[in-house]
């Protein structure tokens, strides 16, 4: 349907939920409708898991652009960033599989494991961050590395709606999490229905209580 019925149930989720913790476990079972039979993301890291991770990581990126146009806006392929911790990786990978069967020069770890959200459609036409950190961060992250067994750490900028996805990272424990230290958003439409302590519950690393 149109794209403002998605912005709107973004928004009833975070309004309608007593926690963060709440919001995240919805969120994370819409996801895993949309992806079919539960033993769909099992069997795909199965498949995954047959290759090395770089190789796993990197396919994974470069799927990602072509399936998220729609929900998130346009996205590009790009490195890992330096400042994201990757999981044990050799100092430098293969280019590719061709390189690696022909011996040719590496590249750094990290290397077109990473995808850039231009400006992500969720987070601007929702102006929330709960609903960017719990409907979205959280459970995407949770769904590829629990579930698919292929880490993955979102990476959101709250300022230019950039978002940074970086396979073959495991994500920080939330309370650790930059994500959840941003205060809301001046234009936030739940912040403006919600009580100030409501309001705080819905972004919480913790669950319980935090700044929104």
């Amino acid at each position: 349907g149109a794209y403002d019925g998605v912005r709107d149930m973004c928004l009833r989720l975070v309004r309608e939920s007593s926690s963060a913790e709440e919001v995240r476990a919805r969120g994370l079972r819409i996801l895993r409708a949309c992806v079919g039979p539960s033993w769909v993301p099992k069997a795909f890291g199965a498949f995954l898991r047959l290759f090395p991770r770089w190789f796993a990581a990197r396919h994974a990126a470069s799927v990602t652009p072509l399936i998220l146009p729609w929900l998130v806006g346009d996205a590009e392929v790009n490195d890992v960033p330096d400042d994201v911790v990757l999981d044990a990786t050799p100092g430098d990978v293969p280019s590719s599989a061709l390189a690696a069967a022909l011996g040719l020069p590496k590249e750094r770890a990290g290397y077109k494991q990473g995808v850039l959200l231009k400006r992500c459609r969720v987070l601007e036409e929702t102006g929330c961050a709960a609903v960017c950190a719990n409907v979205c961060k959280v459970p995407t992250q949770k769904f590829f590395t629990e579930e698919v067994g292929l880490p993955v750490t979102l990476t959101p900028n709250y300022e230019t709606f950039e978002c940074q996805f970086s396979y073959g990272a495991t994500p920080p424990a939330l309370s650790e999490d930059a994500a959840f230290s941003t205060p809301c958003f001046r234009q936030c439409p739940v912040s403006e229905t919600l009580r100030e302590d409501a309001c705080e519950r819905t972004l919480s690393g913790d669950g319980q209580i935090g700044e929104n």
